[in-house]
């Protein structure tokens, strides 16, 4: 539930203050579709997550950090790294953490294991 407040939260900064267009964001996971909680369809406050870049107001693609190699984005917001992350944490913070293009934002919460605190601020600086 803090994820998904906490991601509601900085779209609604992005797109409402900072007036980026949601085409321009995409939230990237390194859990699956069965372990996320951050699905197509999913509604974060007045936003609804897309499983592809669409053209709709407040809609925002959500993807796999795995099934977003190679492509970039604006904005992205990498999400649900924690103690539940693969094993290959440092590709996935490289791959995720690269696909941004002016801005990133890494949520995580006071559950983060402090190692992996340590990592993203180490992979973010």
């Amino acid at each position: 539930a803090e994820q998904r407040r906490l991601a509601s939260s900085v779209l609604s900064r992005l797109v409402d203050q900072e007036r980026i267009d949601c085409e321009d964001i995409v939230i990237l996971t390194p859990r699956g579709s069965e372990r996320t909680i951050f699905r197509p369809g999913t509604k974060l406050g007045n936003f609804t997550l897309t499983e592809s870049r669409s053209n709709k107001p407040y809609s925002v693609q959500v993807s796999t950090v795995h099934g977003f190699k190679g492509l970039e984005r604006r904005v992205v917001i990498l999400t649900e790294i924690d103690e539940k992350s693969p094993h290959k944490l440092d590709i996935v913070l490289y791959v995720g953490c690269s696909r941004a293009r002016t801005h990133l934002v890494v949520l995580y919460n006071a559950t983060t294991p402090p190692e992996i605190i340590e990592r993203l601020t180490k992979t973010t600086r």
